[in-house]
C-alpha cells in the first residue's frame, strides 16, 4: 500500500494485489479528512495485459457510476484490434465504444467510434504512413444508416512541412473545398509560414449551399465538433487553425 495527499486535501492510498492467475487489482481510494470516502477507482488486468477493467465511484457513496472494458485481440495476420467500451455504472447501458485496429507493422491504424451508445458507427478515422513517411488522414462522419455524411482527408509530409486538406461536405462523394499549407524553412533553420492556398466553390452561390450544408444532419453531441471543424476548415474567408 501507498498513501499520498492530493491538493484536494483528499488522502489517497493505492492497494495491488494478484491472484493466482496473475491478475492484478489496483484500487485506488481518496478520502477525507474526517475518514469518508470521496472516491473509488478499482482497475484489474488480465495476467496476459489484453484485458482491463476499470471501475469509477466518482462520488463515494459506494455506487458505481461508470464502467470502461478494454480488450485487444491479436489477429491471425499479427495486427491488434482493441475495443474499449464504456458502460454506466450497472455495466449493461453502453455510454459509447471505439475499436480500434493496428496492423502488424503499425502503419495503418482504424479507428471505428460509437459516440452515443447506439451501436451504430458514428466516426471513422484511418491513420495510414507510405514507405516515405508521409502520413494520409481521414475522418468520415457517418449518418445513422452508415452513409457518409461528410469526410476530411488530410495527407502530411514525413517532414510535417507540407500538408494538404480535402473536404467533402455533402457525402456524394466530390470534393467540395481543398486547402494547403506549406512551410519553408531558409539556410538558418528558421522557419517561415505557414502559407495557405485554397481552392473552394467558386460562385457566391455554391458558396451559400455549402454554407446552409456544414449543420445538416449534425447530431447534438457532434455540433460543436464538425462546427467547429467547419467553420475553420479552409481559407476562405481567412486562414485559421484546423485540428482533426
Amino acid at each position: 500500500m501507498s498513501l499520498a495527499y492530493e491538493t484536494t486535501g483528499y488522502i489517497v492510498a493505492e492497494t495491488r494485489s494478484t491472484d493466482g492467475s496473475g491478475n492484478m487489482t489496483l484500487v485506488h481510494r481518496a478520502t477525507r479528512a474526517d475518514g469518508s470516502l470521496a472516491s473509488e477507482t478499482t482497475t484489474v488486468t488480465s495476467a496476459s495485459g489484453l484485458s482491463r477493467t476499470i471501475s469509477f465511484d466518482r462520488d463515494g457513496d459506494g455506487v458505481l457510476d461508470e464502467v470502461q472494458t478494454e480488450v485487444t485481440v491479436i489477429n491471425g495476420d499479427g495486427s491488434r484490434t482493441k475495443t474499449l467500451s464504456v458502460f454506466d455504472g450497472s455495466s449493461t447501458i453502453l455510454a459509447r465504444r471505439e475499436v480500434t485496429t493496428t496492423s502488424a507493422d503499425g502503419k495503418t491504424v482504424s479507428i471505428a467510434r460509437d459516440l452515443d451508445g447506439s451501436g451504430n458507427t458514428d466516426e471513422t478515422e484511418v491513420r495510414a504512413w507510405d514507405s516515405s513517411g508521409n502520413l494520409t488522414l481521414t475522418v468520415t462522419h457517418l449518418n445513422a444508416d452508415g452513409s457518409t455524411n461528410d469526410e476530411v482527408t488530410t495527407v502530411t509530409s514525413a517532414s510535417g512541412l507540407s500538408k494538404t486538406r480535402q473536404l467533402e461536405f455533402t457525402g456524394s462523394g466530390a470534393i467540395n473545398a481543398t486547402e494547403t499549407t506549406a512551410t519553408s524553412v531558409d539556410g538558418s533553420g528558421t522557419r517561415r509560414g505557414p502559407s495557405c492556398r485554397a481552392d473552394a466553390p467558386s460562385s457566391a452561390l455554391e458558396r451559400r449551399r455549402a454554407k446552409r450544408r456544414r449543420p445538416s444532419g449534425i447530431s447534438p453531441a457532434l455540433s460543436r465538433t464538425r462546427r467547429r471543424r467547419y467553420s475553420a476548415a479552409v481559407c476562405w474567408p481567412a486562414p485559421k487553425r484546423f485540428s482533426i
